[in-house]
């Protein structure tokens, strides 16, 4: 996805993760029109972040062609890759 938006929002996700301490997701929502627009979740603990409510892969009516979030705490206490969990609830989105 090459989206100016979307560039913009994951850096401001990181760069928040870290002042805050706290993972910071997104979901980047495709519009009526074909447009992205990227919503962020309340921000979360150091390692942890509760995804919004969402059902079919919606959220607010919109299409959800992507989702992300961040994992501030550093290698090797903190995970650069998605944990098992992040695993898990992709698969049964």
């Amino acid at each position: 996805m090459d989206d100016t938006l979307v560039r913009r929002e994951l850096k401001l996700a990181w760069r928040d993760s870290v002042s805050l301490d706290a993972e910071i997701g997104n979901f980047i929502l495709e519009a009526k029109d074909g447009t992205f627009l990227v919503v962020r979740w309340l921000p979360g603990t150091l390692d942890e972040v509760e995804v919004p409510d969402h059902y079919g892969c919606v959220f607010a009516g919109l299409k959800i062609r992507a989702a992300f979030h961040t994992h501030p705490t550093p290698f090797p206490l903190g995970l650069e890759e998605p944990s098992p969990d992040d695993l898990l609830a992709i698969r049964d989105d």
